[in-house]
This record gives structure tokens, C-alpha cells and sequence, in this order.
């Protein structure tokens, strides 16, 4: 098997553009379009990978990424009848997936763990419950910076292991990005982040990877103001984009790391194990929900 890493959208990591407003106008929109692009003009220049099967994985936000290229790439091979990408199916771990019943588990996770106050957690319901993850109201933007100053330097994926200093001040998207962000591994380096960008700043680790001296960022960073502040849409849901999918016959693949957040994705996992048993066998899933005693595998 061979493995492809895509950087995008265009002005994350060492990804760039020889038009600067392009960062300036990314979306979802946008980047399952640009990723398409980059695909087909890929296998052109490999045409030994044509007829390979092709799948398709990501986590956190790429629960939007991947399933809209996976839409992209099924609507691209149905308008043109031919398969010139072989998609036979995606996976995603984590993954922002309804913004309605995420907001829910994380608020809930949170307020169970001891982690907010009860009428922190009571606004957050009323206030961010029907907001999107990434054009929050106002409102509801006030109430997550009273729920970081409330958590305090506590890391949402292991709030019983020792925090990293260096992330002592806390903002309200830096709150949003670990609540969206899987960072637990089986031996736990609360630094993972400021490791990651000490290395890839290094010159001798960008000269390996091939980056442009012209286009390289002048610090390279794990997540974009620019991008992120600039972003044009954001669907709230990527339901129906499943529901199009499955009907296509594609093999889903929907995980969850196991840690202490888990119960944070108890109504995702609701959801689709209701589609699988109202008989939608194409979707593939793999829960685990240790800490509540359910556990389920298909």
C-alpha cells in the first residue's frame, strides 16, 4: 500500500499560494474543490496509481474534509461515467461531525467531570447548543472564554495528566481547536504541539521535506489564524453527506480513540448505530465506549 499526505487547504503548514487573497477566501467548499484538482492532475502525472483502490482518512476537522473529497470525488466519477479516481471508501477518527450533538457531548463531558460550573454548563446549552464550531455568535464565543478561564491549563484529552506550561493562557479558539483536536497517545507528551513546531521550523527538517525557501512560511504553526479567522463556509452537519454516500456503497470507517473524553461522542455514536440497524450495512463502525460499559464493533 502506499500512503499520500495532502496539506490543505492551501496556507496551513507549508502549503502556499502564488495568490495571497487565496487565504483569505478558503472553505469547505473550496478545499474538497482544490483537493479534487490536486488528485487529478496527481494520477496524471502518476498514471501507475489509476486503477489502485483508493481510500480515503483524517481526524478532528478532516471529519468535514473527508467526507466532502469523498463527495467531490463520487459526484466527479458519476458526472464524467468513468472512475478516474477509485474511491472505495474513507475513514475518520474524532471527527467534527454534527455541530449540534458535539456541542452537546463536549459541553456535557465537561460539566460531568467537574470541569465547568453548572450554570456555565446550563449557557453553554442555551447559548452555543445551535451554533456552528466555526461561526459561533458572539454569545456563545463569551460563554466558551468563561469555560476556558473556568477549566483552567487543563488538557480536555487528559485532564489527569500533567498539563504543558507552555500552553498556560487560554483563548476561547484555542479551547474550540482541543475540544476538535485528538492529541492522546498511548505514552502521553501533554507537549506534542510545541515539539512539533520546534522541529519543523528547523532548516535542515524543511530542506528534507522539499519546501520552497520562497514559499515557506516564515514559522511554521499547527493551525492558522489567517485560515481559520477567513473561513467562508462551515456546513453544521456532515450527516447528509453520509446519508448520500452509504447509498453510493462507499465502506465508512467512523473511530474514536479511547480516553477520558469519550463520552463526548455518545450521540454520534447514537446516530449512526441507529443507521446501521434501520439496515445501512455499508457503514463500517468501531465504538468503544469503555467508561459507560458499551462496547461495539462491525
Amino acid at each position: 500500500a502506499n500512503i499520500l499526505f495532502l496539506e490543505s487547504p492551501v496556507g496551513v503548514g507549508f502549503s502556499y499560494s502564488n495568490t495571497s487573497s487565496d487565504l483569505l477566501n478558503n472553505g469547505d467548499k473550496r478545499t474538497a474543490k482544490d483537493s479534487v484538482t490536486f488528485l487529478l492532475k496527481w494520477l496524471e502525472r502518476f498514471p501507475q496509481y489509476k486503477e489502485r483502490d483508493f481510500y480515503i482518512a483524517g481526524e478532528s476537522y478532516g471529519g468535514h474534509y473527508v467526507p466532502q473529497l469523498s463527495q467531490a470525488i463520487a459526484r466527479y466519477n458519476k458526472a464524467t461515467n468513468g472512475k478516474a479516481i477509485n474511491l472505495k471508501g474513507y475513514m475518520v477518527g474524532n471527527a467534527l461531525t454534527d455541530d449540534y450533538h458535539d456541542h452537546l457531548g463536549q459541553f456535557q463531558f465537561m460539566w460531568s467531570a467537574g470541569l465547568i460550573s453548572d450554570e456555565t454548563y446550563k449557557l453553554l446549552n442555551v447559548l452555543c447548543d445551535f451554533e456552528s464550531f466555526v461561526h459561533s455568535s458572539s454569545a456563545c464565543n463569551e460563554m466558551m472564554d468563561v469555560a476556558s478561564e473556568e477549566m483552567g491549563n487543563l488538557d480536555p484529552y487528559s485532564i489527569f495528566s500533567p498539563s504543558c506550561s507552555a500552553n498556560a493562557s487560554q483563548t476561547k479558539w484555542l479551547l474550540k481547536r482541543r475540544l476538535m483536536v485528538s492529541q492522546l497517545i498511548e505514552k502521553y507528551d501533554p507537549c506534542t504541539e510545541k515539539h512539533s513546531e520546534v522541529y519543523f521550523n528547523l532548516p535542515e527538517v524543511q530542506k528534507s521535506l522539499h519546501v520552497l525557501p520562497e514559499a515557506a512560511p516564515s514559522k511554521w504553526e499547527t493551525c492558522s489564524d489567517i485560515v481559520n479567522t477567513n473561513w467562508k463556509d462551515s456546513p453544521i452537519t456532515m450527516l447528509d453527506v453520509y446519508r448520500e454516500l452509504i447509498r453510493e456503497g462507499l465502506r465508512i470507517w467512523i473511530f474514536r480513540f479511547i480516553s477520558k473524553f469519550v463520552t463526548m461522542f455518545f450521540y454520534i455514536a447514537s446516530m449512526f448505530l441507529t443507521w446501521v440497524t434501520r439496515g445501512q450495512p455499508s457503514l463500517l463502525y468501531l465504538l468503544k465506549l469503555e467508561n459507560i460499559g458499551l462496547e461495539n464493533e462491525k
